[in-house]
């Protein structure tokens, strides 16, 4: 696969590829992915926070198998945001490299300000809620990881100092480091991180119209980079980059309404079929022998399951083009706006309310679910507050920055591109 590069004289200067962005309704329906993966990724904690693994209930209620599976279905949602962000923000080098816009200055700018706009105060007010939660009688158990959570399984305390806040800051806790605090799910924005650092590289060593001397130093940064990252972090790599690759999908073979139709519906039954059977562990889950079976590390299951995603963006991107009430447009767009702050901020907040309200995990039941909706929502509502405050300005702080570290010209040529921050976790 190359890329031709505008900056080649006229006769040879071709885009073999149409890098543009979503748009239009297929554009609402991504919002709404990935919204949707965002409160998953949520309720996942939630439920594990609150109430006891299904294989504890005395009396199984088949009623209940249904949002069990749905809070076993966590990182299969971090496939769904890798696979996203290979395609936004994969998608947004791509087309900046064809359009001849490509700087490390506005690049760095735009993913530093989206990150850091929402990390910073994220590990503060976490480490907040972490240091009020430890004071709270008897949350010891909690936070030494001996709740039973299977999202909180190691101690908090020791993961609550400075150093490890600045390995966060930095990222450099992609190297087995804890999490700052409780906040475990930070674990995939340190992929992200040095995915985005990696992949302009790769398409310097892809594209065409570069010098030899460019072309073999981005290899070579790319195999650096690769040695850096290392281990099971490249097979994410791999998932990430799936997502890129629908870039070069063709487009949708036929105009019948009713095959466009039907493939939403089959893609969306793809989807659930892979959910379930990763999250039951029918997917490689692991690498012992059991039943007489071969099982492989549950990262391949990763793998295995980023097609389904790419299947359906792409049957989205193609299909899903007719038009969409706007109460459902309003909302998609709304709640895809905050994903990356409900991410980032929702897991603190659940263990600190978990132990002011000294809630144990319990069997679900219609007497104790009331209380634990109010929590939901409390935490969504705080998520909104931060995003309010923090989030929503990122473009207000780019502006502010752009002009000191962007000559003027670049400044002027820069075009705003949809752009999405999407980590997953679990």
């Amino acid at each position: 696969m190359t890329f031709v590069h505008e900056s080649q004289p006229p006769a040879t200067a071709k885009a073999t590829w149409d890098f543009q962005p979503p748009h239009g309704s297929a554009s609402v329906h991504l919002d709404a992915l990935r919204g949707l993966a965002a409160l998953s990724v949520m309720f996942s904690h939630w439920w594990d926070a609150f109430y006891t693994n299904y294989e504890s209930i005395p009396q199984p209620n088949p009623l209940l198998i249904a949002p069990y599976y749905y809070s076993w279905f966590s990182h299969a949602w971090v496939i769904v945001f890798f696979v996203l962000s290979g395609y936004l923000v994969g998608g947004s080098v791509l087309r900046a490299w064809q359009n001849n816009s490509w700087s490390w200055s506005g690049y760095l700018l735009t993913r530093c300000t989206r990150i850091y706009m929402v990390l910073l105060p994220a590990l503060v007010l976490g480490g907040l809620l972490d240091w009020a939660g430890m004071h709270q009688a008897g949350a010891e158990t909690l936070y030494s990881g001996k709740s039973g959570m299977g999202a909180l399984y190691y101690s908090v305390y020791p993961a609550l100092t400075q150093q490890i806040f600045w390995e966060n800051v930095f990222f450099l806790d992609i190297h087995s480091a804890p999490a700052f605090g409780s906040n475990g799910p930070l674990w995939s924005l340190s992929h992200e991180f040095w995915y985005y650092i990696g992949f302009p590289f790769l398409v310097f060593a892809l594209a065409k119209g570069n010098r030899s001397w460019v072309r073999f130093a981005s290899i070579a940064a790319v195999i650096a980079w690769s040695a850096f990252v290392g281990g099971y972090k490249l097979v994410l790599y791999v998932v990430w980059l799936a997502g890129v690759l629908i870039m070069f999908l063709p487009p949708f073979p036929t105009q019948r309404i009713w095959v466009r139709r039907a493939s939403i519906v089959v893609s969306l039954g793809l989807l659930l079929v892979g959910f379930v059977l990763k999250a039951r562990g029918l997917l490689f889950p692991d690498n012992s022998i059991t039943l007489g079976r071969s099982h492989w590390h549950p990262l391949i299951s990763d793998v295995v399951l980023s097609p389904v995603v790419v299947l359906l963006i792409w049957v989205i991107l193609h299909c899903a083009t007719g038009p969409l009430p706007s109460a459902y447009a309003w909302l998609a767009k709304r709640i895809a706006a905050s994903s990356y702050t409900i991410y980032l901020v929702h897991m603190p907040a659940l263990v600190f309310l978990k132990a002011y309200l000294h809630l144990p995990r319990a069997i679900p039941s219609w007497q104790s679910l009331p209380l634990r909706i109010a929590v939901f929502v409390a935490v969504f509502l705080y998520a909104q507050v931060v995003y309010w405050l923090f989030e929503h300005n990122t473009d207000r702080l780019r502006r502010w920055i752009k002009p000191l570290v962007m000559r003027k010209s670049r400044c002027a040529s820069n075009v705003r591109t949809r752009e999405s921050t999407v980590p997953g976790g679990a």
